[in-house]
């Protein structure tokens, strides 16, 4: 059997206590009661706080995090949801840096050789917009393209 990674690590910069604070409240898992029944509307508040869908809720942060002075760093060792990570950095831009951009970039690996099971891309994260390269993505369409000129 073979086990399939998704793996990064980066860092932001925190440049203020008032950041450093922020971070630390934005990453809190959320609280069990927020998932009962009758609690939507403070769930879909809290999601929104973190740019997460809610049926993914339950298990932020999924990545790993750690603070230090000056700054975040956010990684993945084995997997990881890369949109809660994107959701906390471009909440963080809007709140604190609306002009700075903050870029990740991925390795998807796998323990065996398989065919297929190696990639990777990068994301571009501003407090405007987020850009996703997937390297298949890239790859098939450049086949497609290539393939499609060639008939």
């Amino acid at each position: 059997m073979a086990n399939i990674y998704m793996q990064f690590s980066e860092e932001l910069p925190l440049e203020t206590e008032e950041e450093h604070e922020w971070i630390r409240n934005a990453l809190k898992g959320i609280d069990p009661d927020l998932l009962e029944e009758g609690r939507e509307e403070e769930l879909e508040a809290w999601c929104d706080a973190r740019q997460i869908d809610k049926d993914s809720a339950e298990y932020f942060p999924m990545f790993g995090w750690g603070i230090t002075i000056g700054r975040l760093w956010v990684y993945s060792e084995e997997s990881a949801d890369l949109d809660h990570v994107v959701g906390v950095v471009q909440s963080f831009l809007r709140k604190f840096r609306p002009k700075s951009c903050c870029c990740l970039q991925y390795a998807e690996t796998c323990s065996r050789p398989r065919i297929g099971e190696f990639g990777g891309g990068a994301v571009f994260v501003t407090a405007d917009n987020v850009n996703w390269l997937n390297t298949g993505a890239w790859v098939t369409d450049r086949t497609a393209g290539f393939e499609e000129g060639n008939r």
